[in-house]
């Protein structure tokens, strides 16, 4: 029973270390076709944007909601900030005051 897992296991072993090069050309290869831009292309997606909302009919309200969404995860960032900081200076205290009160040699 001991030699049947062992040599499952690594004729398992095998087959992942031979897959292994396979996953990352995979990888590169799907980085590789995304950043195929050219300005071209850009350009025409930018002018097709601008046509869409020159006209007086559609208001870009998306905008507006990123920008608050922007805005509300700054100041959510700066709370936890805030509470970190807190935490932080609470142990700071703690650990300031016990090292004050144990003795040195200086107080000897």
């Amino acid at each position: 029973m001991k030699k049947t897992k062992l040599i499952i296991g690594s004729l398992l072993a095998i087959f992942l270390m031979m897959m292994l090069p396979l996953a990352s050309a995979v990888e590169a290869n799907a980085a590789k076709e995304t950043t195929n831009y050219s300005s071209e292309i850009l350009d025409a997606y930018l002018k097709n944007l601008k046509e869409k909302y020159d006209g007086g009919d559609a208001e870009p309200t998306f905008i507006i909601l990123y920008t608050f969404l922007i805005f509300l995860l700054k100041v959510l960032r700066m709370i936890d900030v805030g509470i970190i900081l807190g935490i932080l200076s609470i142990i700071g205290k703690i650990i300031g005051n016990r090292t004050a009160a144990e003795p040195t040699i200086a107080n000897i």
